[in-house]
């Protein structure tokens, strides 16, 4: 499978970014698999970073890759605080309290210093993102939760994804 021809969502540069991303990581949690678009880019992006895949309903043809652990679940029940990410990618339930619960249950998972990236959070003005792909809930759990946080340092936007980096 190429990272760059996968089937998913994902536009040219976010998958870029992603492949990026995961090469300095080494815990990576996805939430949101999908077609699994994001899981090529991260695992192709580094095949020895540890990734954990959550998605209420798991394509039965999703890549196999052997650092990577799919979960059938509800990603907001799940219980992070045995674990800690350098990278999680939310993609996962859209909707105001489904980012918001997400949210809510990975930031504590979150190393210091790691990134944590929202997938549809595009600018409706923006006329190169397709409606469809831009999420009101997302953007606005998001700048609830993380956008005046002293915790988290937002960097720039890449595609319709929104970026933070955990500084404390």
């Amino acid at each position: 499978m190429n990272y760059q021809t996968a089937q998913g969502w994902l536009r040219t540069e976010e998958r870029e970014f992603l492949f990026a991303m995961a090469k300095k990581a080494t815990t990576i949690l996805n939430i949101g698999v999908e077609y699994g678009a994001s899981i090529v880019c991260l695992a192709e992006g580094n095949p020895n970073a540890q990734i954990a895949a959550i998605d209420v309903n798991l394509s039965s043809n999703l890549t196999a890759y052997p650092n990577v652990a799919y979960l059938e679940h509800d990603s907001t029940t799940l219980d992070y605080t045995n674990s800690t990410y350098d990278l999680i990618f939310i993609d996962g339930d859209h909707s105001y309290v489904g980012v918001y619960k997400d949210i809510e249950a990975v930031t504590p998972a979150l190393a210091i210093g790691g990134m944590i990236i929202f997938h549809d959070c595009g600018d409706f003005a923006d006329p190169t993102i397709l409606e469809h792909r831009v999420c009101p809930g997302v953007n606005q759990a998001v700048s609830d939760l993380l956008g005046e946080n002293s915790s988290y340092i937002e960097l720039d936007r890449v595609g319709t994804m929104r970026i933070f980096i955990r500084q404390e």
